[in-house]
């Protein structure tokens, strides 16, 4: 009885260690990146199966249909019907999920904006470095979809953070020197 159970146990080993998925490691970051690509435009990050149809070939994955690639993939993504039209999106961590929000919302002018008034700044020191406080009534960082002034800094790559005083409390910010003009 013994030796029909070991053998039981190490198919189920077996079983969970093999991926019943029919996508490799680089299949499924393509994937996920063209679903990605998408999502930027999309409301609520939702993309229809449609869309996605010109760039990912099924059938080079052994499926038959979009969706049931899709369903594959069902630890990575989430899809829902509207209107009898199927939408995918990426599952996000709720990091991710802020990070993605708060890239959309901050536009590329919003970015522009934000680096003039760093620019701009009379508070700055020689180096060009200037704290955050001085931004606080002027940049409304929750239409950003951000809790801390300090948080969107750090999401522009164009600006340099840095924290300073006791305990590293206060922030500074500046242009990154190779950038700035």
């Amino acid at each position: 009885t013994s030796n029909t159970e070991e053998s039981t146990e190490k198919i189920e080993t077996t079983d969970t260690e093999i991926s019943p998925s029919l996508l490799n490691k680089n299949a499924r970051e393509y994937i996920l990146g063209e679903i990605a690509k998408r999502e930027r435009e999309a409301e609520g990050r939702w993309v229809q199966l449609d869309r996605l149809g010109s760039s990912i070939d099924s059938k080079k994955y052994g499926f038959k249909k979009l969706s049931k690639l899709f369903q594959d993939l069902k630890a990575e993504v989430e899809m829902k019907e509207k209107e009898k039209r199927p939408f995918v999106r990426r599952t996000l961590s709720s990091t991710e999920e802020r990070k993605e929000q708060s890239l959309s919302l901050l536009t590329v002018t919003a970015q522009k904006v934000i680096l003039e008034q760093i620019s701009k700044s009379e508070d700055k020191d020689m180096e060009g470095w200037v704290g955050i406080g001085v931004f606080g009534s002027s940049i409304d960082y929750k239409k950003f979809g951000y809790n801390k002034l300090s948080k969107l800094f750090q999401d522009i790559a164009e600006v340099e953070t840095e924290k300073r005083g006791k305990k590293n409390s206060s922030m500074f910010v500046r242009i990154r020197p190779q950038l700035e003009e």
